[in-house]
This record gives structure tokens, sequence and C-alpha cells, in this order.
């Protein structure tokens, strides 16, 4: 095992094949919610994945976990939705600390984070985050990601759902994507990204034969959860485990938020296509 700096952006890799960039975070501004994330992703091919600090929203940051709402602070960065008042700047983002980056000698990396609220020295979660690549054919490479959270006290964690904007849901493991054109969002179960929208599929594919690209996120933690979508206004998904309700945590109680994806210059066209590469590569 090999710890590597603190403060630096690290390079994933596989086979000898640039995948992307592992940020720390430390020059993401304080409303930002500063957090390790991965951005720029590519595919093989060498197509971007990911879109950071866009101007419709400068605090998505490619590939993150993120959550609104740790018992009233913020780890998502930008407004706070209020119940009754909507969106407001109340200066409650917090960071997630990176305390330790190894790299293991099949290349995974594996990283101790603190997550703590704005102008203080105290913890509300630790978090064990692991990533690891792979590549599964000259087309394909697979990313997992795991992220085990573990209460310091007793907190809930939040979504503006939770606080009355109902069916919106989002915070988790959140992928923003560049805004392509004639896109479509797909799982085993449904054909749309309506319809995929609040469901708690196993995956979710992105596809657009235009580029051409195609993105599957299958999630791989104990607990399934649901799926926030935007193709509209911003191309994103996110794995969300407070879509409806809070979520309470223990002190000492874990959160795993996991998923596995495919990265492929190839538009898979349905179901059928994704399951069999799905089975190809395993969890």
């Amino acid at each position: 095992m090999t710890t590597l700096p603190r403060n630096q952006v690290t390079a994933l890799e596989a086979v000898g094949s640039s995948l992307g960039r592992y940020n720390d975070g430390s020059r993401i501004p304080s409303d930002g919610s500063p957090r390790p994330y991965l951005h720029p992703l590519w595919t093989l091919r060498g197509v971007p994945v990911t879109e950071a600090g866009a101007v419709d929203h400068p605090h998505h940051l490619g590939l993150s976990t993120a959550i609104p709402s740790v018992s009233g602070i913020q780890y998502w960065g930008g407004r706070s939705y209020v119940r009754d008042r909507g969106y407001e700047e109340l200066h409650n983002q917090g960071s997630e600390q990176r305390r330790c980056l190894e790299t293991s000698p099949s290349g995974e990396l594996l990283e101790s984070l603190e997550w703590v609220p704005p102008h203080s020295d105290t913890v509300q979660i630790t978090e064990r985050r692991s990533i690891l690549s792979r590549i599964v054919d000259p087309s394909t490479w697979a990313l997992q990601w795991s992220s085990v959270l573990t209460a310091t006290d007793d907190c809930e964690i939040g979504s503006p759902a939770t606080e009355g904007r109902t069916g919106v849901g989002y915070g988790g493991l959140f992928w923003r994507f560049p805004s392509w054109r004639g896109i479509r969002v797909f799982s085993g179960r449904h054909d749309d990204a309506d319809s995929v929208y609040g469901s708690s599929d196993p995956w979710v594919a992105l596809s657009c034969p235009s580029v051409p690209i195609g993105v599957v996120l299958h999630q791989t933690g104990p607990v399934p959860f649901e799926w926030f979508v935007r193709t509209e206004e911003y191309v994103g998904l996110c794995l969300c485990p407070a879509w409806e309700h809070v979520l309470p945590l223990a002190a000492g109680e874990t959160l795993e938020l996991s998923m596995t994806a495919l990265i492929a210059d190839v538009a898979w066209p349905d179901a059928f296509a994704v399951d069999r590469v799905l089975e190809n590569v395993g969890p």
C-alpha cells in the first residue's frame, strides 16, 4: 500500500490507459461544499463524460458523493432548499476533508475522509471511500465507487424532498455529464427518463448515438436507492438515499453508497444489450 500526498490531483489509470483525474477538492470555494471528485473522466477513445463548474450549477463536480443535508449542514454546494420558502443561501456548506489517500498494488484508491461543518472542528461523518478502474473490452472500461459513511453522532440525511420539495430527492452519488443532445435514459424495467426517475432499478443507462457514448450506473450497495434524473436543464444521474423521507443514522451507524459504472464508446440500443455487458463484467 502506497500513501499519496494529501493535496494533489491523482491520475486514474488502468493497463496504461489514462481514464481521468481525481481531485482533492481543496480549490473549490467554500460555498461549493469542497469535496474530492472525479473530473475529467474519459472514454477509452478520449471523449469526456463528466462536467464540473458549469455556469448553471457551479457546485456540480463531475462524479462525487454529495448530500444536501446532514442534520442541516450541506455537502452538496450552492443554496439550500428551505421548507415553505424555497432555495436560500444559508452559508451552511460543509466540506469533505481528505485525511489519507492510499493506492493498492491493483491500483485501487483508498481514501479516508471527514465531513466537517463550516467554521468548526467537529466531525459529523467519517467516510471510507474506494475507487477502482479496469478495462472491460477495447471500447469499455468499468469504474467501481464505494462510499461508506459512518455517523460520529446521531444525525439525519436529508434532501429537498424531505424539506417539502416533493419528488426532488437528489443527493448521494451524483454524476454530472456534458450537455449532449439526443440522449436516451433507460433501465432494465423502464424505457425513458421520466419512468426511470424515482425508481430503484438496479441499473440505469445513458446512451447518446451522436457521440457515440454509453454509460451504465449499476448500484451495488446492500440497500437499493432511488434514481434522480435530469436530461433537459442539464444532464445528470444521482443515486439517492433520502428520496422521500429523512434517513436517520445513529452514532456509529453506517450508510453505504456504491456502484459500478460502465463507460463505453458505444451507444447501447436497449436493455438487452446492456444486460449482456453487465453479465460479462459482474458487480
